[in-house]
């Protein structure tokens, strides 16, 4: 019963967001005619982002990524805006220098985050030049999804989710690039809350290098793409606590994180 309350409030909340979203989207388009697609999201986001009937629309959305107010609020403009016609991708930025010392070894390196929307590290790395892998349980989803959302351009090397995917993985670390991956998946109820340790063990066994990033809003509704430090990974066990740590460090929106093995079916 609990359930079809929730489902019933997603669905009217996300009805909701639609009507308040375009709204602005069509007073902005008709008296800023010509405008830049960057225009017009900054001119919504300042709208939305401390729009009290927004904010109260997104904490009833189904978030199963656990993401915060205005991560949500990003994927909904963006969304918008392509029914509009309005090509925009969000805004990154970086520590270039640091981003240079990591991916630049000439060795495979495995950089782990925790899911959402988008995949802005992927589009990231692979404009820095990067060969990037990653895996996902419907690559075909992913490129017309994720990837058109955050503007992707260069090819991607896609490994599908199976029972299989690490001896894959394990060919494709002969050559310098970048494994980007992300390492929750969902409880019984949809809600990525499991960190799985085999990409931790992964790199273990074959001593990578390992880190860890996240996205922080700013409040421009630009990203800040934030990359840790190498993590230590003789211990597998601490590594992931770290990652963890690192997934929830100054974050107002805390992600309910556990380790759990990852079983396929």
């Amino acid at each position: 019963m609990l359930s079809r309350v929730k489902a019933k409030q997603h669905k009217l909340s996300k009805l909701l967001l639609k009507v308040i979203i375009d709204s602005h989207l069509l007073f902005s388009l008709s008296v800023n005619k010509n405008r830049s697609s960057q225009f017009h999201f900054r001119k919504n986001w300042d709208a939305l982002s401390s729009h009290s009937a927004v904010n109260f629309l997104l904490a009833r959305l189904e978030n199963n990524y656990q993401l915060s107010k205005p991560e949500l609020l990003l994927g909904c403009i963006i969304r918008r805006l392509k029914k509009f016609k309005i090509a925009y991708v969000p805004d990154v930025v970086f520590n270039h220098e640091h981003m240079a010392s990591i991916t630049s070894s000439g060795k495979a390196i495995i950089m782990l985050t925790a899911h959402n929307e988008f995949a802005l590290t992927t589009r990231v790395l692979s404009d820095f030049g990067c060969n990037v892998t990653i895996i996902a349980y419907d690559p075909e989803q992913i490129a017309s999804g994720k990837f058109a959302r955050s503007g992707v351009k260069s090819a991607i090397n896609i490994i599908n989710s199976d029972a299989y995917c690490l001896a894959k993985l394990s060919k494709v670390i002969q050559s310098p690039g970048v494994i980007c991956c992300d390492v929750d998946f969902p409880d019984e109820n949809g809600k990525c809350r499991y960190v799985s340790p085999a990409l931790f063990e992964f790199a273990h066994r074959f001593n990578m290098p390992l880190y860890f990033c996240k996205y922080i809003m700013l409040d421009d509704g630009s990203v800040r793409l934030a990359i840790s430090e190498r993590s230590d990974i003789s211990s597998v066990e601490h590594s992931m606590d770290d990652f963890i740590s690192f997934i929830n460090a100054s974050a107002a929106f805390k992600k309910d994180l556990s380790i759990k093995r990852y079983t396929f079916e």
